[in-house]
């Protein structure tokens, strides 16, 4: 059992991941106000079944295989302060490459939208 997250850079909200082999659960847990100080506001349970990622950790291209068509997806790549460094929407097909030269060294949360289908895990880049 292991688990990974990261907090947003305002401290509003962690992003989360538990890594129970051979299941992985992924959260987002946002907060009212910096770092959980006030009301906890909202939990969401992330779906990760049906996305592979390969190789973890990446050095040049992460391959990303979701199980179903993508049909006008977007992908939101997430730093460990909780920034957003990478968008790329219009996504079409059953498998694509991320190029991740231009990220630095570290943790990062990939989040893959297809219509009302959501899809996460945590990469690292090398």
């Amino acid at each position: 059992i292991a688990a990974t997250g990261f907090w947003s850079h305002d401290g509003s909200t962690i992003y989360a991941q538990s890594l129970i082999f051979p299941d992985y659960d992924n959260w987002i847990i946002q907060f009212n106000g910096n770092c959980g100080n006030n009301a906890f506001t909202s939990l969401t349970e992330l779906e990760n079944t049906g996305l592979r990622i390969f190789p973890n950790p990446a050095e040049g291209i992460l391959n990303i295989e979701p199980t179903v068509v993508l049909n006008n997806a977007s992908l939101s790549i997430i730093n460990a302060l909780g920034e957003t460094v990478k968008s790329i929407s219009s996504i079409n097909g059953s498998s694509f490459g991320l190029v991740t030269n231009e990220l630095k060294n570290g943790i990062y949360f990939l989040r893959l939208q297809d219509g009302e289908q959501g899809y996460s895990a945590t990469f690292i880049k090398e």
